[in-house]
């Protein structure tokens, strides 16, 4: 999070230091996830063949949210996911059914 933090800073900065609206522009963040019920199945540490400075979204559903609604707060409004449990649907199936159903309640 203080990476998207820090670059949407910037990327405020620039809009507003060539007199462009950053409000018109609509913050993304891509990120690896491994969402699972069952606690054994999920990857808590960075896999070695990502960089190990990257950030990934990592838990049980709830604690997935948790982690989601920290990007929210800091203002992303569009979240891409890579399920690092693929081809296996487990996590994508967990996140459609425990996540998204919250996560479409937020605005």
């Amino acid at each position: 999070p203080a990476d998207f933090e820090r670059k949407y800073g910037i990327l405020r900065a620039n809009c507003e230091a060539i007199g462009r609206d950053p409000d018109e522009i609509e913050p993304s963040y891509f990120g690896l996830i491994s969402v699972n019920r069952d606690e054994r199945k999920i990857v808590r540490t960075m896999p070695p063949n990502l960089p190990p400075h990257a950030y990934f979204f990592n838990g049980g559903p709830d604690e997935v949210i948790d982690q989601i609604a920290v990007f929210r707060e800091l203002g992303a409004r569009h979240i891409q996911l890579s399920f690092l449990d693929y081809p296996n649907t487990e996590g994508i199936e967990t996140f459609l059914d425990d996540v998204l159903p919250t996560l479409k309640e937020w605005d």
